[in-house]
């Protein structure tokens, strides 16, 4: 239901979007003088989806550190504040949101008799870290932060239809995939990005899918 309201959401801001340009348009022909743009229309790139997912989607805590990072951006581009201080205070914010994103999830236990609600969780930071799983994968979370993380998942026996949550925050994470999995991916890059190199094999077995949530925010992810 959330995902078809998700895609309503997609479609309904597409179409204003489209009637705002069209509007625009109009206005450019009659009045010279108009301006399409505003300063800092860019950061709704940023703020729309965010808030998107903020209320249709998971992973609420990095929807809204993404929302705010669209706010603050526009208020920067608006002469609101310095993009010194912006920037200042993202940083200070998105190390806050790690710490309560480690923190959760570390106190994340499985429930009692349903073993498939708890998720591994591996991170880094300021440092390296590299996992290598051999057992069944039934999806995990991952964050590097002022680090690199390395997850290979060639041996593991992955269950099909798993996700691995990525956020790679002025860090790097690496994402190892067996050739006969289907990959599918969903990014978010704010001054990152996010890169896809997996080649699957065809296999003549029951196609598995991994869907891959990432988040690139000054870092990036790779997977291969």
């Amino acid at each position: 239901m959330k995902e078809k309201l998700f895609k309503i959401y997609h479609v309904t801001i597409s179409i204003l979007i489209s009637i705002y340009f069209l509007i625009s348009l109009i206005f450019v022909i009659c009045l010279p003088k108009y301006h399409i743009l505003f300063p800092g229309w860019w950061t709704l790139l940023i703020i729309v989806p965010s808030l998107g997912r903020l209320i249709f989607q998971g992973n609420k805590l990095s929807s809204f550190y993404m929302l705010i990072v669209g706010v603050m951006l526009l208020l920067s581009s608006l002469s609101v504040l310095t993009y010194i201080k912006c920037f200042t205070i993202l940083a200070c914010l998105g190390i806050i949101f790690i710490g309560i994103s480690i923190v959760l999830n570390a106190l994340k236990l499985p429930k009692k008799k349903d073993s498939t609600t708890y998720f591994p969780f591996y991170y880094t930071f300021l440092g390296s870290t590299e996992e290598k799983i051999v057992s069944t994968f039934k999806g995990a979370n991952t964050k590097a932060v002022f680090g690199y993380l390395s997850l290979n998942l060639e041996e593991a026996q992955i269950e099909n239809d798993s996700t691995l949550v990525v956020l790679s925050m002025w860090g790097e994470t690496e994402i190892i995939v067996p050739e006969n999995i289907e990959v599918v991916t969903t990014n978010t890059n704010i001054f990152g990005g996010t890169e896809n190199s997996h080649k699957r094999t065809n296999s003549n077995g029951k196609k598995k899918t991994l869907y891959i949530e990432s988040t690139s925010v000054f870092g990036s992810t790779k997977i291969k």
